[in-house]
């Protein structure tokens, strides 16, 4: 039971990595001027997924911690990088919504969807650090 936190979170960083794969292709062919092709709908796919994985994700390591240790912030950093990591899925997925409504519109919006959820990537990954930390500590009796 106690794993499907870490597990939804793992599915939902190696779907965040696919999403940013492909947000690579629409940076190369828009802005680098590369011929290669941006496939936009699975990009959408994935990074909605991924978004709603880790939003879900998120809640249930919530839930788990005040479960198990009765306390919401029992796990320090990795509990506060949680939260900060929140305003970045929404912005993510929002503006995600937003682009794959109104297509060709909003420049703007689309390098700040591609710069937020780069700095989302790099925060998931020390999310994944600290989280194993957490992890070792609740298997060696915290």
């Amino acid at each position: 039971m106690l794993l499907i936190h870490p597990v939804m979170q793992a599915a939902g960083i190696l779907l965040v990595l696919a999403a940013f794969a492909t947000g690579l292709q629409r940076v190369r062919s828009h802005h680098l001027k590369q011929k290669v092709r941006f496939p936009w709908k699975l990009h959408v796919l994935v990074g909605r997924v991924a978004m709603v994985s880790l939003l879900t994700g998120a809640a249930v390591g919530f839930g788990m911690v005040r479960y198990s240790w009765g306390e919401s912030f029992m796990t320090m950093g990795h509990g506060v990088t949680g939260m900060v990591i929140l305003p970045f899925l929404l912005f993510g997925l929002a503006s995600g919504n937003l682009l794959d409504r109104k297509k060709g519109q909003h420049p703007v919006l689309r390098v700040l969807h591609g710069l937020s959820n780069a700095v989302l990537l790099l925060l998931l990954i020390n999310q994944a650090r600290t989280g194993l930390e957490v992890y070792r500590l609740f298997l060696t009796g915290l």
